[in-house]
């Protein structure tokens, strides 16, 4: 049987992350996450009329070990 439009819509949705989740993982506040994204550190998609941000799963997961592995090497060389 053919997935419907509306279950795959719900897939999508269930690889994003919202702002609000990405701040909590990253334990800033949801205006950093924001900024990451106009700077273009970390990339979102705009979502529904409002234009809210989503943010996949892989590309925070990645930006978070970047983030990580940066922080133990500047850590390092002190």
């Amino acid at each position: 049987m053919p997935r419907r439009k509306k279950d795959e819509e719900k897939d999508k949705f269930s690889t994003l992350l919202s702002t609000g989740e990405v701040a909590a993982i990253f334990e800033v506040h949801p205006n950093t996450v924001r900024r990451w994204s106009e700077e273009g550190k970390l990339t979102a998609e705009k979502i529904g009329p409002r234009g809210d941000r989503m943010f996949r799963r892989e590309d925070v997961a990645a930006y978070y070990l970047d983030r990580a592995i940066k922080m133990y090497l500047k850590g390092k060389s002190s």
